[in-house]
């Protein structure tokens, strides 16, 4: 489903799903990353999944964890992508998310917990969105877990957050 670029927000959340007209490799790559998310991650279900998740700046823009770094990369419309919102957030808030953003561009992408099937900590794209809404107290992961990752399904599964398109 396309999400319509005027709904955006700032702070906004977007959720992606593997998007069928990627190529084989990609593809390959997002079922290995929502099948695992399941059995080794603290949210999702095999009826929902997604294999990456970024906040947005604007309308434009979003900040994304992917390998091999942290970035600022074009909000790709014609992908198969989602619009979430945290609940409840105030003004002042998503500013200094936003702030974290830009602090933490450039950052490294772990993929120690994907290789070693969640054994070992690494850091990816859940981890990065999540630690940006921790920097104002807000915990995007599901209640009582003790994840060593989190993933796009814990993202969405959180008490926190919703569905906008």
């Amino acid at each position: 489903m396309a999400i319509k670029k005027e709904v955006i927000q700032l702070g906004d959340i977007i959720l992606f799903k593997t998007d069928p007209h990627d190529n084989i490799f990609w593809r390959l790559l997002g079922r290995l990353i929502q099948f695992f998310t399941v059995i080794i991650g603290q949210g999702g279900s095999y009826h929902r999944t997604y294999t990456h998740v970024t906040i947005c700046e604007n309308q434009d823009f979003m900040f994304e964890m992917t390998f091999p770094k942290s970035k600022r990369s074009p909000i790709p419309y014609e992908k198969e992508i989602e619009l979430w919102r945290v609940k409840d957030i105030t003004n002042e808030q998503i500013i200094k998310v936003i702030e974290w953003c830009k602090k933490n561009l450039g950052r490294w992408y772990n993929i120690t917990h994907l290789i070693t099937l969640g054994i070992k900590p690494g850091y990816g794209c859940g981890d990065y969105c999540a630690d940006a809404f921790k920097s104002v107290g807000i915990i995007l992961s599901i209640e009582g877990a003790k994840d060593k990752m989190v993933s796009p399904n814990e993202v969405c599964d959180s008490r926190l957050v919703y569905k906008i398109l």
